[in-house]
């Protein structure tokens, strides 16, 4: 189970990428956040579902998904960042 504060996070995150216009399916945490055995220094691994990552990414698409993560760091869970 995801600690409560990584998954609002992510909902947060979430919510920002459809914001922007990028329809998200799911979001699909696995690591050590998903099983409980993150420390203090690791990231969340995270992959997003959308269906405007069918197909050929484009260069747009991804400055805009990558400048979704560096706004997200100052909102960052204090034992896990985005990244």
């Amino acid at each position: 189970m995801v600690d409560e504060g990584v998954a609002e996070l992510i909902r947060r995150y979430l919510r920002n990428l459809e914001a922007a216009g990028i329809h998200t399916t799911s979001g699909v945490v696995f690591g050590s956040v998903a099983r409980g055995e993150a420390g203090e220094w690791n990231g969340i691994d995270l992959v997003v579902l959308s269906p405007r990552f069918d197909g050929p990414s484009t260069p747009p698409l991804a400055r805009q998904t990558v400048s979704f993560v560096n706004i997200l760091r100052p909102m960052s869970h204090p034992k896990a960042t985005i990244g």
